[in-house]
C-alpha cells in the first residue's frame, strides 16, 4: 500500500513539473513572438510612411511644371532657418533625446547657385535610447523639406558613473535646400 501511494505521489509530482515546464515554455515563446511582432509592426509602419511619402513625391513629379509650387514647399524660405532649426530641436526633444545643436551654416552649391538656392547645414548631437534615436531619424525623414543626412556617427555608451549604460550617443549632419538671401 505504501509503495503504491509513493508511486502515485511521484507520478503527481512529475506530471505537475511537466505541466509547469510546459506553461513556462509556452509563456516564454509567446513573449518572444510578441517582441518579434512589435519589431515587425514598427518596420511596417516605417515602410508605409516612406511609401506614402514616395508616392506623394511621384505624383508631384508627374503633374508637371504647373505643380512647381508644390515642389517649392520642400525648400526653406529665406529667413525661416531659425524656425527649421527649432523644429529639428523640437523633434529631438519630442523623441526623448537630449541634444545639442553644434553647427548651423549656409553653404554654396554649384548646382543650386544658378537657381538662387544654397544648402543649410545643421549639425546636432543627441543622447538617448536606440528606440528614441530611430524615432528621431524617422521624424526627420518625414519633415516637409528635402532633408539629406550627410553624416551620422552612432556609438553605444558604457556606464561610468556620469552616463548611463545602454544609451546611444549620436552626431548627425543634415543638409536642407534653402532659398538664398536676395
Amino acid at each position: 500500500m505504501r509503495s503504491s501511494s509513493t508511486k502515485i505521489l511521484i507520478l503527481v509530482v512529475l506530471i505537475t513539473l511537466a505541466v509547469f515546464g510546459g506553461f513556462y515554455f509556452v509563456i516564454h515563446r509567446i513573449k518572444a513572438m510578441n517582441a518579434a511582432a512589435d519589431v515587425l509592426k514598427s518596420e511596417v509602419v516605417d515602410a508605409q510612411v516612406r511609401t506614402l511619402k514616395n508616392e506623394s513625391l511621384r505624383q508631384v513629379a508627374i503633374s508637371g511644371a504647373d505643380e512647381l509650387g508644390k515642389i517649392e514647399k520642400y525648400i526653406i524660405e529665406d529667413g525661416k532657418e531659425v524656425d527649421v532649426v527649432q523644429q529639428i530641436e523640437g523633434i529631438a526633444a519630442a523623441s526623448g533625446l537630449t541634444y545639442n545643436t553644434d553647427l548651423i551654416a549656409a553653404k554654396e552649391s554649384a548646382t543650386l547657385t544658378p537657381q538662387k538656392k544654397e544648402l543649410l547645414t545643421i549639425s546636432i548631437s543627441t543622447v538617448g535610447t536606440w528606440k528614441n534615436t530611430r524615432k528621431f531619424l524617422t521624424l526627420i525623414e518625414n519633415l516637409p523639406y528635402n532633408v539629406k543626412i550627410d553624416f551620422a556617427d552612432l556609438s553605444l555608451r558604457s556606464g561610468d558613473g556620469t552616463q548611463e549604460a545602454g544609451e546611444w550617443a549620436a552626431k548627425f549632419e543634415f543638409s536642407l535646400v534653402k532659398k538664398k538671401a536676395q
